[in-house]
């Protein structure tokens, strides 16, 4: 992968994993972000999609499905950061800063 290439990829991790860290630290012990929640107008579903499978595959942010809400509602299924993903995000943050 090119110098370019793998620069864009850290940049939609760092977006991700960002949106993942935010509604993680907003709820410490349970939150799940649904791949909804996730896109914007700049990045599709795809995309996210994609992003998503990776950080899975190297134990960044992991998937969960039949999730409840607090009332015992259904709340169908979702992606969170993982300690291994906020250390991750930590890392390219700072490399981003300099």
């Amino acid at each position: 992968m090119t110098n370019d290439l793998l620069r864009a990829k850290q940049q939609l991790e760092r977006h991700v994993l960002r949106l993942l860290a935010d509604a993680y630290e907003s709820n410490q012990d349970f939150c799940y972000c649904t791949l909804k929640t996730l896109v914007t107008t700049e990045i599709n579903r795809e995309i996210i999609r994609a992003i998503l499978i990776d950080l899975r595959k190297d134990d960044l942010a992991t998937y969960a499905k039949g999730l409840w809400t607090d009332d015992g509602e259904l709340a169908g299924s979702g992606y969170a950061i993982t300690p291994e993903g906020r250390d991750y995000l930590r890392a390219l943050e700072l490399e981003a800063a300099q």
